[in-house]
């Protein structure tokens, strides 16, 4: 939906839209390996998938020059709690971001390290397995793609162009519905 689409180039611009095009590339990676059932790998992907888009949101809103010729420089950029915190400061997100980093932020590290969330999916007394529960994999679908939704929407903001941002939901309601966005509020 994103691929081909031109803007005017600035490193600013240049570097938020890529965040947020590797976070659509991850999403893609999810229903991939979700296709192919495997499920731990997927659920790996979602960590990285919500620190692109935020970082792609944080270097297109908040982000000084010095900061962005820094992550070109191999320069990390701030905690990602403090990401969050300015976004929100700069009224670039509402508080749904820090919501989701007090409350899934552990499990999504031990998702994307091998931790418990890891282990306890696939080993039995016996046997060792990959055994999510199916809720649990529609909840990554589902959140994956409000992420996707996100980062669309971003890319629109970043280039000032809203019919991305509609054509991206039209897209999303066409194959999620509503009963996702509202399960799954951004």
């Amino acid at each position: 939906m994103t691929d081909g689409h031109q803007f005017d180039s600035t490193a600013r611009r240049r570097l938020s839209i890529t965040l947020h095009h590797l976070s659509i590339e991850h999403h893609s990676a999810i229903h991939t390996l979700v296709d192919l059932h495997v499920w731990g790998s997927a659920f790996a992907l979602l960590r990285p998938q919500l620190e692109s888009y935020v970082r792609g949101m944080w270097y297109g809103a908040c982000a000084n020059n010095d900061e962005i010729l820094g992550f070109y420089q191999d320069k990390e950029p701030p905690p990602f709690k403090t990401l969050i915190t300015q976004l929100e400061e700069a009224d670039a997100v509402d508080g749904t971001l820090m919501r989701i980093h007090q409350k899934s932020w552990r499990e999504l590290c031990g998702f994307t390290h091998g931790g418990i969330a890891q282990i306890k999916n696939r080993i039995t007394r016996d046997e060792i397995v990959s055994r999510y529960e199916l809720a649990d994999v529609t909840k990554l679908v589902g959140g994956s793609a409000v992420l996707v939704l996100s980062a669309c929407a971003g890319i629109s903001r970043v280039i000032d162009d809203a019919t991305l941002a509609v054509k991206a939901t039209k897209a999303y309601d066409a194959i999620y519905g509503t009963a996702i966005a509202e399960k799954f509020p951004e």
